[in-house]
């Protein structure tokens, strides 16, 4: 579980060059930790997030991306949503308690 809520840091940090057809696809990320993004970036551009389940913490996480692609992923607890994931879904996934 990521624990550092300083930028540019998330679950999921790009601070890289450009990238070019990165495919991050079929994960479950997930943080707890106020303040911190799911997917946290400096970088250029040319990754996907596909077919991935983002959730947030409880008083909501953030998608800090304005450079990536976001395609059909759910999205739980976050605000923000990218507005380019046109076939989004805002769901609670219905985890199994632990």
């Amino acid at each position: 579980m990521h624990r550092d809520t300083s930028a540019p840091y998330g679950v999921v940090s790009v601070v890289c060059g450009p990238a070019t057809r990165t495919l991050v696809h079929n994960n479950t990320l997930v943080t707890d930790v106020p303040g911190t993004a799911t997917v946290s970036s400096n970088g250029p551009g040319g990754v996907t997030f596909c077919n991935n389940i983002f959730v947030g913490a409880a008083a909501r996480s953030s998608i800090a991306d304005p450079h990536h692609t976001y395609d059909h992923n759910l999205y739980a607890r976050i605000a923000g949503i990218p507005a380019g994931d046109t076939g989004a879904v805002r769901a609670d996934p219905r985890f199994a308690p632990r």
